[in-house]
């Protein structure tokens, strides 16, 4: 009994293990810049962001900041293969600059990379089409 609970507690601390990042990280900091200020921002990523498989995380509606999730499953977890993303775009100021600060936690490192800045283009796209950039 002992030895299966020591298995499924390793299967589990490896899971958490590449879950936290341990497994590879990507950052980046980019703008989407935009011909006007769009009307409605905060709703607007929001929509964007589940249209393209995103949880709405967060935010602050009246600072124009919106947090974006995209969360493994269990299963990824347990067997190391999960991959987290983390998004937080903000308007800037000026009304017309969006700011992406992109995190992605997991996976294999170059693989990762490829993978997030993949995906980051996709998001920096269907944002300036639907926020006029």
């Amino acid at each position: 009994m002992r030895i299966v609970l020591a298995l499924a507690g390793a299967t589990l601390f490896a899971g958490c293990a590449s879950f936290s990042g341990l497994g590879g990280q990507y950052q980046s900091t980019e703008t989407v810049e935009l011909r006007q200020r769009p009307a409605n921002f905060y709703d607007d990523v929001v929509a964007t962001g589940q249209q393209l498989g995103y949880q709405h995380a967060g935010g602050d509606r009246g600072k124009n900041v919106v947090m974006l999730a995209d969360q493994p499953n269990f299963g990824e977890s347990v067997i190391g293969r999960a991959y987290t993303v983390q998004i937080t775009a903000s308007l800037k100021p000026d009304g017309r600059t969006v700011e992406l600060l992109y995190t992605a936690f997991g996976g294999r490192s170059t693989a990762g990379a490829d993978k997030s800045q993949q995906r980051l283009e996709q998001l920096k796209a269907a944002l300036r089409q639907r926020l006029g950039g």
